[in-house]
């Protein structure tokens, strides 16, 4: 993934070197016509760079939806995942705390050995 991103990055400063070089090569000015009759008189550059960055805008806005989705999902896996260890800790908690309720009713007894240390008769 750090491929595509490094790619984009080659794209887009390509991009921005060729409206560069458009702009001082080529001293062009382009007339768009306006809704009223006018008309707006720009350099070729500046139309460029604004068509680039509307495409920018437009790309955001279709990344945009997927992005909060994928972020939400991730916000609801932490939660479910943070209910579910909370349950399973208080499930936990509770069967320790009867296998120790119930240690403590049932006394064991437990016969006792002892052991002799030492040396034996014969040796």
């Amino acid at each position: 993934m750090k491929v595509v991103q490094y790619l984009q990055v080659l794209l887009l400063l390509s991009l921005v070197g060729y409206l560069l070089l458009l702009g001082l090569e080529n001293p062009v000015s382009l007339r768009l016509p306006l809704w009223n009759g006018a008309v707006l008189e720009l350099p070729a550059w500046q139309v460029v760079g604004a068509a680039l960055l509307a495409g920018a805008a437009y790309a955001a806005l279709l990344f945009t939806p997927p992005a909060l989705r994928r972020a939400l999902r991730i916000q609801r896996e932490r939660s479910r995942r943070k209910d579910l260890e909370q349950r399973l800790s208080s499930t936990v908690q509770a069967r320790l705390a009867e296998a120790d309720k119930a240690d403590k009713d049932a006394e064991v007894v437990r016969p006792r050995v002892m052991l002799r240390l030492g040396r034996r008769n014969g040796k």
